[in-house]
């Protein structure tokens, strides 16, 4: 199991009521596709941790698809109440996580572990917190192998612009 999964899954339990006195099942949003690894091997793994974490007070029914949300607009279905959680990204969601675009720019990090973790300390410090004041993030991730394409020239750095 992926290594993050149980941090996350306490994160999560962290963050319900202290005493749920039902189980509650919740709805989560997840536009890609049912069989991609990011919901069959992440969301999905995390969502059974965070069942079993809570003693089964918590449970997820994912919506994974288009059908709940779109990329494009699971930050406004989560605002208005139609999925409890959803998976996104920012760079979909125009001009709502302006902060945290920092971690999008090439050449600036070693992978994207370490901008998961300068992401996640850097809203606990507050330095991207406003980006996120409407919601509250569960997990911020980078995806890996962010790629410049180019016609011709090599790009190995900033210094080949």
């Amino acid at each position: 199991m992926n290594p993050v999964i149980p941090v996350l899954a306490a994160a999560f339990v962290a963050f319900a009521p202290a005493c749920i006195a039902r189980s509650v099942e919740l709805r989560l949003a997840a536009p890609a596709p049912p069989q991609s690894p990011i919901v069959t091997r992440g969301i999905a793994e995390w969502a059974k941790q965070v069942t079993a974490d809570s003693g089964n007070a918590v449970t997820f029914r994912i919506m994974a698809g288009p059908t709940l949300a779109t990329f494009e607009n699971v930050y406004d279905r989560v605002l208005r109440g139609v999925a409890d959680v959803g998976f996104g990204t920012g760079g979909t969601v125009a001009g709502q996580f302006r902060r945290s675009e920092v971690a999008t720019l090439p050449f600036e990090a070693e992978g994207p572990v370490e901008v998961a973790v300068t992401l996640w300390r850097s809203t606990q410090r507050g330095l991207i917190a406003e980006d996120y004041a409407s919601v509250k993030p569960l997990a911020l991730f980078s995806f890996p192998v962010n790629i410049l394409q180019t016609r011709t020239a090599q790009i190995h750095g900033m210094a080949d612009f």
